[in-house]
């Protein structure tokens, strides 16, 4: 089995049926009870795939009768579960799911009592080496109603909007399907719910969320008339925001959330990763603020927004950590938080003053056994280069007019080659020399 499942930053995940089996729901619950020992307290939810109640009913009975006394949420999104481990004073948190991978994708996500992604080390030594774990008395299950819980707390936390809107709401048949367009119609806002229906198989799109998988909310939007959108990925960790034009772009959202972060700090620091762009550097730099780059990952960005007493982190996907609310991606507190301050379709011109660079990001298919050897070759032909050669994750080299980003992806089997430039031409000669690069590596480690 090992080799076949990677422990991430926050956990594991693949295909249900071939990675994700039984044994591994039993190696995962035996792994958790030796790690914790007994008489600990676990936060346990799921998302909306139609393979979660199963491995979440096995998950939960497997932890009890290991001596854990397991809190049941039951379907809530992921930065719930984080925050709510942390609330209820548990001890570890996991949510059953694959995040934004597809439908027949499933996995373990967990947290510490802090809501933060734990160093899995550990854990990931006693679900390779189970052992065996010490006879106990069987531990209780208490069942929760998770989102009940959240909407509550969040009505309490979430700040009165600029203006009402009327906004197309797409929750990717994730867990917030109902609570999140509720709690917008709380605030004032007219809602037309997308993709709300709690199972996601049920989604019209890739649970990603992105400009290719958006089209058809973008075109719902505009049909009906609405002042812009929020859509999130499969597990409600990821969030992309939509303006009456369409996507709003991942660098346009990072900037304007990074400027109201600094705005209510009064200045401070700001995370990124290596995938952050001089365009949000630009953003933040302006806005009396200063960016510094970690590895890509919520968990990295969020550990870094801690030690250095950022006031805000951010990913290109969507993961926004708010100190305010926790070390850990929000989406619903950070959607909120973008409409106390900002029309959405004020951005794009509060922001065109700032220089105009081109970005692009492609991907190119790779297994999970490949991807070191790829990365060895990406490596050498980095240390020959004229440019600034940044390792931290992946290899980033950046050039007066541009830079480019080789990195394989830390949740799914492709390799990742992204870039920005000053000119469309520029950025077009920079990932095609990427995607040579990565092709050529690939082909060499075969």
């Amino acid at each position: 089995m090992q080799g076949l499942l990677t422990f991430g930053t926050c956990g594991i995940r693949g295909i249900v049926g071939e990675t994700i089996t039984d044994e591994v729901v039993e190696r995962v619950f035996r792994a958790v009870a030796r790690h914790l020992g007994p008489f600990k307290r676990v936060c346990v939810a799921r998302d909306t795939r139609p393979s979660s109640p199963a491995i979440e009913s096995s998950l939960v009975a497997g932890l009890a009768a290991n001596g854990l006394d397991v809190m049941r949420l039951g379907i809530m999104p992921t930065p719930g579960l984080y925050l709510l481990t942390r609330e209820l004073g548990c001890d570890l948190g996991i949510m059953v799911t694959a995040s934004h991978n597809p439908v027949d994708y499933n996995g373990f996500k967990f947290c510490d009592r802090n809501g933060m992604a734990p160093n899995l080390d550990a854990l990931e030594r006693a679900f390779y080496h189970p052992g065996s774990v010490q006879s106990v008395f069987p531990g209780q299950i208490h069942d929760i109603s998770g989102n009940d819980v959240l909407i509550t707390w969040l009505r309490e936390i979430c700040p009165p909007p600029l203006r009402p809107l009327k906004l197309v709401v797409d929750c990717a048949c994730g867990p917030a399907g109902r609570i999140f367009p509720e709690l917008l119609t709380d605030l004032g806002h007219e809602v037309i719910p997308v993709n709300c229906d709690l199972d996601l198989a049920l989604c019209d799109r890739d649970p990603e969320p992105m400009p290719s998988t958006l089209e058809k909310t973008v075109e719902e939007m505009h049909r009906v008339g609405a002042d812009g959108g929020i859509c999130l990925d499969g597990d409600n960790d990821r969030v992309v925001f939509l303006d009456h034009e369409g996507c709003l772009g991942a660098h346009r959202c990072n900037a304007i959330m990074g400027r109201i972060a600094l705005e209510q700090a009064c200045g401070g620091d700001v995370i990124g990763s290596v995938e952050t762009g001089r365009y949000v550097e630009e953003a933040v730099t302006l806005a009396d603020g200063r960016l510094w780059r970690t590895k890509v990952g919520d968990a990295h960005v969020a550990r870094e927004v801690r030690d250095r007493r950022a006031v805000i982190g951010m990913e290109e996907c969507g993961h926004y950590i708010l100190p305010q609310l926790g070390f850990f991606s929000s989406t619903l507190y950070a959607s909120m938080v973008l409409l106390a301050h900002r029309d959405l379709n004020t951005i794009r011109q509060e922001l065109a003053p700032l220089p105009e660079l081109s970005r692009a990001e492609k991907r190119v298919s790779c297994p999970e056994a490949s991807k070191a050897k790829a990365m060895e070759s990406v490596k050498h032909w980095a240390s020959r280069c004229s440019g600034q050669l940044t390792n931290i994750d992946g290899v980033r080299v950046d050039w007066d007019d541009g830079w480019l980003l080789i990195r394989p992806s830390g949740t799914s089997p492709y390799m990742k080659v992204s870039g920005e430039a000053d000119s469309p031409e520029r950025l077009d000669e920079l990932i095609d020399m990427g995607m040579s690069l990565v092709q050529v590596a690939l082909a060499a480690s075969r």
